[in-house]
């Protein structure tokens, strides 16, 4: 398409995404059932079509996130893996952001901008370290309150038991 002598591109809104569903090893901090696949791990078959980012859906009031990865309850336990999930989706920001730059004319509804605000997203993130930072706090509170309720436990069975 051509507008003004200059060259644009559409970004279609679809994806090759693999349906099948994967399942992570016994003993992974990850649940037993992931997700398909996102594109951006997918085999690449042609390097010059452009794929859209992941978008949001509107489904009977309730929005749904499609093509990430599903984040569960045991990835907010464990601090590495939240901040892996949370690196892949500033990847996958950044990738969109450049689609962006390299297209001549941004064609993306108001609509749909409205879906990414990067300031309440970096205010997410804030309170997400902020919260993780006082749930590590908390476990070593709990863990050194089980120690000390252990030594007690081992020196009461000593004293009353053993001698």
């Amino acid at each position: 398409m051509k507008n003004n002598g200059k060259e644009m591109k559409e970004v279609p809104q679809s994806s090759r995404e693999d349906k099948s569903w994967r399942y992570a090893a016994s003993g992974s901090a990850f649940p037993p059932a992931l997700p398909p696949r996102h594109p951006a791990t997918a085999v690449v078959r042609g390097a010059d079509e452009l794929t859209a980012p992941p978008s949001l859906i509107r489904d009977n009031a309730e929005a749904k996130i499609l093509q990430h990865p599903l984040i569960t309850a045991a990835d907010y336990c464990d601090r590495k893996h939240l901040l892996s999930h949370i690196s892949f989706l500033s990847g996958q920001l950044q990738r969109a952001e450049l689609l962006l730059q390299n297209a001549s004319r941004a064609m993306v509804s108001d609509e749909e901008l409205a879906r990414f605000d990067p300031l309440l997203a970096q205010g997410h993130i804030d309170r997400l370290e902020s919260s993780l930072a006082q749930v590590a706090l908390l476990r070593e509170v709990e863990l050194e309150r089980s120690r000390a309720w252990r030594r007690k436990l081992i020196d009461y069975v000593w004293k009353e038991f053993l001698s």
